[in-house]
């Protein structure tokens, strides 16, 4: 396949398919109405990825692949192009700080295979693009590694690749009832929530959404303020400290919830905010993405409650999934949630350059975490 000026004609069995590559703001934001047209999800939509674009593409360059089919948009592969340790890297937009779980291309399911195979063969037959790196996809088994976001791999003679772990995700699967989650919950959460639920009862914490009236303004600096205290208490700086990651969250939140498809949740004590969670609504049920709160009412345990108010409501609304997104805080698995790999993987163009740096980056990695597990061995207990 030949590029030229960004588009790229391929010959399906009965039309014409054009692979065309947007480069700039303007053309990103026209493809908004058919972006919506094929997801909603919030991690992946139009409204989360050009928040991220605004607030964190100065340093990229734009190469988002569209895929068309007699003027209809059929799949969009939202990437970018930076620099990595003086090579070109493709990535997601969304990567970074911002934790895009589950990154993937939008396509629908009977054009997604001719998508994958143009966007490969273009990669491939580049020679500017020295890596393509593939962030937060989900893992599947080391010794099957593909290209699993678009489900092709980029192997053979242009490239090769390897992968990094990332902090796992961790999904709840959500039982029939709450008395069945209850019933299947050990001991000690079951005191926990018992209590949760009575301070909820008597109003000890009262539950607001932005759902249902609270202020979002209101409601967000709350989050930040929260959040803000938490970090700051552990002498860590927090994700809000970056203004770009704070003005990036509050531009896609303002219009994800205009579409139901974010919610911050607040719990107030005596008409004072104490804790807060922030909530991405996917198709299959909430998405915990950010949470904050007041370290001097620890003994409510108000993130305990905030917990039971959720995951109560969301059984009561019929979702498959509860999903507390990447991290391994220990509450995870306390409320029962399960870890879901997830995974970076990089492409590695074959010539010279590109190869020479990725492979002296894993041994300079590898020889670090050695080095960190000898210290570790050698350091004698307390």
């Amino acid at each position: 396949m030949q590029d030229f000026s960004g588009v790229a004609s391929i010959k399906g069995p009965r039309h014409t398919m054009t692979l065309r590559i947007v480069s700039t703001t303007k053309q990103l934001i026209e493809l908004k109405s058919a972006w919506q047209s094929l997801t909603q999800e919030p991690l992946r939509s139009f409204d989360w990825n050009l928040s991220w674009w605004m607030n964190f593409g100065d340093s990229g360059e734009l190469r988002t692949y569209c895929f068309e089919q007699e003027g209809r948009i059929l799949g969009i592969a939202p990437f970018f192009i930076d620099r990595w340790m003086g090579q070109q890297r493709l990535r997601f937009l969304g990567s970074g700080t911002t934790c895009s779980d589950y990154a993937e291309i939008i396509a629908t399911p009977e054009a997604r295979s001719d998508f994958v195979a143009a966007i490969v063969a273009d990669i491939q037959s580049s020679r500017s693009i020295g890596m393509v790196e593939l962030e937060g996809i989900r893992g599947v088994p080391t010794d099957e590694l593909v290209w699993e976001s678009i489900g092709q791999p980029i192997r053979g003679e242009p490239f090769w690749q390897y992968a990094c772990e990332l902090e796992p995700t961790w999904v709840l699967g959500m039982p029939a009832s709450w008395e069945q989650f209850l019933s299947c919950s050990n001991k000690s959460l079951r005191r926990k929530v018992r209590k949760a639920v009575k301070r909820l009862d008597v109003g000890e914490l009262v539950v607001r959404s932005t759902l249902d009236g609270l202020n979002f303004e209101s409601a967000f600096d709350a989050l930040v303020d929260l959040h803000q205290q938490r970090f700051v208490s552990k002498g860590q700086p927090g994700v809000f400290s970056d203004v770009r990651f704070t003005r990036f969250l509050k531009s896609a939140l303002d219009s994800l919830r205009k579409m139901q498809r974010a919610e911050i949740l607040v719990g107030y004590a005596a008409g004072e905010p104490i804790v807060a969670q922030l909530y991405l609504i996917s198709d299959t049920g909430p998405q915990l993405y950010q949470s904050g709160v007041r370290t001097d009412q620890l003994k409510l345990e108000p993130g305990h409650t905030l917990f039971a108010y959720a995951i109560r409501r969301a059984i009561g609304q019929g979702y498959p999934v509860f999903d507390f997104l990447r991290g391994s805080e220990s509450y995870k698995p306390y409320w029962g949630a399960v870890p879901q790999r997830l995974l970076k993987v990089r492409c590695v163009s074959r010539q010279l350059g590109p190869t020479v740096i990725n492979q002296t980056y894993r041994f300079l990695r590898t020889l670090k975490h050695r080095c960190v597990n000898l210290l570790s061995e050698a350091t004698p207990s307390p």
